[in-house]
This record gives structure tokens, sequence and C-alpha cells, in this order.
């Protein structure tokens, strides 16, 4: 990258399970940012690292903060540090962010806090992914999906898949409704034909604000609870899923790496629904063997723990 010349950001948004580590790992194999140094900073709201953890290995650079959100005040000295060393040292061809899906964006400017920021990057765009199947739901509980909507330059309403024509064309119309400037994708496992993304596209900032004031801060909902599961013991399999049914109505979000005993698996639950595939290259930089991070609703992360604590024992 030559000197003076701003760094192209691209910004993935989207709630949680939405499918943005899924499109961001699609972005990173694909080749059309071949031969280009990209950087890529990743934003989970929990303090394990397991969304870097899942990407594909490659030559480009991560940085990661796991201290929540960075459009909240409470990391605003980790994001400027992250996004100058990444201007200073690594001076990448382009810079890839991937939002915690808790965030409620605002406008780009709330990520550049400093002078030097602000002539350091630029605007290419923002992509915020939907999930076709829970957003109808949840979007009416949940403040922040339909503001990260409204900041996108595209949308992906990602898992048609699993979703019938009609309700697909529903949602369609509704986000349109919510942002009708900008491109709707339907895609599922997040694959966006790399076309689409002007990954260099230099656009005009537009201030956004909501009630005449600048949101920044995007914590938690009142009701929802970050929580963490570590262990270094085997974990029983049938117990732990039993366990995890059984609470599907609070556990609005889970992903990392469970010991089994015979078998490491990667687990995951969006909205309740638990899934797993084989751990193989997948580590999370902890010194457990058992790691997941999760997001409760409705119960705090005390009594969740306690409580499977005893699940497992039993």
């Amino acid at each position: 990258m030559g000197e003076n010349v701003k760094i192209p950001v691209v910004l993935l948004s989207g709630f949680l399970g939405a499918g943005k580590t899924t499109l961001l790992s699609h972005v990173l194999k694909h080749g059309k940012l071949r031969d280009r140094k990209i950087a890529v900073l990743v934003n989970d709201f929990g303090s394990l690292p397991v969304d870097a953890a899942i990407l594909p290995h490659g030559d480009y650079y991560v940085s990661k903060i796991n201290k929540g959100s960075i459009f909240c005040v409470c990391v605003k000295t980790d994001l400027i540090k992250s996004l100058r060393e990444i201007a200073v040292d690594v001076r990448p061809d382009i810079l890839l962010i991937e939002a915690t899906g808790l965030a409620e964006p605002t406008d780009f400017s709330s990520l550049l806090q400093t002078e030097f920021l602000k002539e350091s990057y630029r605007k290419s765009m923002v992509i915020t992914l939907v999930d076709a199947v829970n957003y109808p739901k949840l979007s009416k509980i949940i403040r922040a999906m339909p503001v990260q909507i409204r900041v996108a330059d595209m949308i992906v309403l990602n898992k048609k898949d699993l979703v019938d024509t009609t309700a697909l064309s529903t949602l369609k119309n509704e986000v349109s409704e919510l942002n009708p400037f900008a491109e709707v994708v339907e895609t599922s496992y997040a694959k966006i034909p790399m076309g689409k993304i002007d990954f260099f596209k230099n656009r005009d900032e537009e201030e956004v604000t909501y009630g005449g004031m600048l949101r920044l801060c995007s914590s938690a909902p009142k009701n929802m609870f970050p929580c963490e599961f570590r262990s270094n013991k085997p974990v029983p399999k049938v117990k732990f899923y039993e366990f995890f049914d059984s609470k599907r109505n609070n556990i609005l979000r889970a992903k990392g790496i469970v010991d089994f005993g015979k078998e490491q698996l990667y687990v995951e639950v969006v909205n309740g629904t638990v899934s797993s595939k084989p751990a193989k290259g997948i580590s999370i930089d902890c010194e457990f063997r058992t790691a997941m991070s999760i997001i409760l609703q409705n119960m705090e992360s005390k009594k969740f723990l306690s409580e499977l604590s005893d699940s497992l024992k039993n």
C-alpha cells in the first residue's frame, strides 16, 4: 500500500449466529483477494477468541478484540490501539472487520476516533447478514438487529435454504423497508458471489443518527448475559447435550470446543439449536481443553454454570 493512501475497510455486521464468520472465511478462501495484503479485525463479545480460531489458515494478519463491542466506549482504547497498529505496522491493502453480533453500528466514523485513523482508513462497504430463520422472531425484542440493517450497503439474507419462499419474500420486503438503499442478496452458508462485493470502492460517509444522538455504546441488553464454560476434564457427552437441550430457551448463542474424552468437537448453538462437528484444526488460544463462549437470555451466567456443573456430575 502506498504512502498517504487510505486503507479500505469492509465491515461485517449482523446478529449472533447470522453467518458473519462463515462469510469472512468464504472471503479469505476466495481468490478475489489473492496477491492482496489482508488484515482482519475480529470482535468477539466474550473474552475467548473463538471466531479467530475457526478462520481458515492463511497469509493474513489477525487482530482480536475480546472485551465487548467495538462500537462500545468500553473498548475505545483497545480499538484505537488495534487500528493504529494495523495502519502503521501492517499497512494492508484492505481491512476486514467482523463486529460482534450485539453491536449497534451507527456510522462508519464511530470506528475512527482520532485524526490519525481518519487519515488512515476509508469506508469501502458495510455488509449486514440477516438470519432468515431467526430474524422475524428476534428482531422485535433485539434492538441491535434493525439498526444493523439500516447502516448496511449490502444486506445478506442468509440461510435461505431453511425457510420457504413466502417467508423469504416477506423478510426481503421488511429489510428493504428498513433500508431501501442497500442491495439485498439471498444466500445459503453465507456464500455471496464475490463479484457482488466491491472491496475497494470509496464510499462517501454520511452521518447516521438516531433520535439526534450518535449511539456509541452497544453493550449487551439487560436480559442478556455473556458466559464462558471452561474445563480441562472430559465432559460427559450425553449429559452435556441433555443440559443444553433443557436450556434451549436460555441459550441465544454459544460456540467453542468441547472435550468429550474420546473426541473434541466444535459445538455451536444458534437460538437454542445445537450443532457440532470435529474440532480438527481448530485451536482456541487458551489453556483449557473445553472452552465455550455463551450468550444467555433471561438467565444469569452464575446460575447457568452452577446448574451445568451439577448436571455433569449427576
